[in-house]
């Protein structure tokens, strides 16, 4: 009888999971929306610094051989 009561307790638990998954659906689909656009900026302002920063360390390096 313990052991049907456990099983009973695991498949609720999972079936409630499975509820606050469907519920919170639409909160994790515009999570990685924004997640998305936060990587994407982020990978975009990086490039434009380390195109700067390699600029500036070829030019510093270009004065320094004349």
């Amino acid at each position: 009888m313990k052991e049907f009561f456990v099983g009973l307790l695991a498949l609720l638990l999972l079936a409630s999971m499975v509820g606050a998954y469907y519920l919170l659906f639409p909160f994790i689909m515009v999570l990685a929306f924004f997640l998305r656009v936060f990587i994407v900026v982020f990978l975009g302002l990086f490039s434009i610094w380390l195109l700067g920063k390699i600029i500036l360390l070829l030019f510093s390096e270009l004065n320094n051989k004349k």
